[in-house]
């Protein structure tokens, strides 16, 4: 979505970061999603959106890391 639409959208970082976060329910799949680049992309989000009078980004974006982390040392550290 992102490579698509483009990271500068404020709309699709948001929905991509719900989606991220909606699927995060297993230790497998958060490994996964590590393995992609998934943190350093949600930071990269956090960084271009998070200080925008939009706060959606910031908020969906603070809980995707830590379901992304929950449990999960690697993905911590990424």
């Amino acid at each position: 979505m992102l490579t698509r639409f483009g990271d500068d959208q404020i709309s699709v970082a948001q929905y991509a970061i719900i989606a991220i976060t909606n699927i995060t329910t297993s230790l497998q799949i958060r490994s996964r999603l590590g393995t992609l680049q998934v943190c350093p992309l949600i930071v990269k989000m956090l960084r271009i959106h998070g200080k925008s009078d939009e706060t959606a980004v910031a908020v969906y974006g603070l809980f995707a890391m830590g379901k992304l982390s929950l449990n999960h040392d690697v993905n911590r550290q990424r």
